[in-house]
């Protein structure tokens, strides 16, 4: 009888223990679900954070631009998410881009116009390399006036008078030493309304309506164009 109670006893003992050790690896397994829960969690958090940094400066690409707000704050922001700060474009950068903008507008307008009146579906547009430079240095000098204009909140009619004189002072000047030198592109001796041949009074309204286009498509939209370097994301991996 004594040795059956024993008996009972050891084998209570060996299935106490073995619930207990149980217990203890269900516990265990269910902090391991919740620290790699936890772990997951915070890794999606970090992807969501980084991919929100892509979002805000421009997804695959070195350049980003920012449609809304100043320039200044665009800048602390994309500081602040990358630790990095923005640089806006240089002068050589802006005259680049205004040097092709005018130079790809002369031939569209050309091609447009040789259509218009002789039906030529060439579309065989026309330029020259002298107008890269002129077109570089006007528009930087419109953006000056545009940054000025803009922030005394002058109406767009005012606007557009002052960059039609300005478009007719740099054409009228910049001909006449093209022409002192045998060189300039055109004439407008055939127009009624002509100074020179060197400007035409005809042009006036065309060059009102692609000034204010050009404030509003290039000119503001450079003013808001940044470099920034493309952020380094370190790889990480969640077990």
């Amino acid at each position: 009888m004594k040795y059956f109670s024993l008996l009972v006893q050891t084998a209570y003992e060996k299935a106490w223990r073995r619930c207990a050790t149980s217990a203890a690896a269900g516990w265990s397994a269910q902090a391991d679900d919740a620290f790699l829960w936890a772990g997951k969690a915070s890794g999606r958090a970090r992807a969501a954070q980084l991919r929100d940094s892509e979002t805000v400066l421009g997804r695959h690409t070195r350049c980003c631009c920012w449609p809304g707000g100043s320039p200044a704050a665009s800048d602390r922001t994309a500081s602040r998410m990358t630790g990095v700060s923005a640089s806006p474009l240089t002068l050589a950068d802006r005259l680049y881009v205004y040097a092709l903008h005018g130079f790809l507008v002369e031939v569209l307008f050309s091609a447009t116009w040789d259509f218009v009146l002789m039906q030529k579906w060439t579309l065989a547009g026309c330029s020259n390399v002298w107008s890269l430079p002129i077109y570089g240095i006007s528009g930087l000098v419109m953006e000056a006036l545009a940054d000025k204009m803009l922030a005394r909140g002058l109406a767009w009619p005012l606007r557009g008078l002052v960059y039609l004189m300005w478009i007719y002072c740099w054409e009228y000047s910049s001909g006449y030493a093209l022409r002192a030198l045998n060189a300039c592109p055109w004439d407008y001796s055939a127009f009624a309304y002509n100074i020179n041949g060197l400007i035409t009074l005809e042009y006036g309204p065309l060059w009102l309506i692609a000034s204010l286009i050009m404030e509003k498509l290039v000119i503001q939209r450079l003013s808001h164009l940044r470099w920034h370097p493309k952020p380094t994301v370190k790889s990480f991996k969640i077990n």
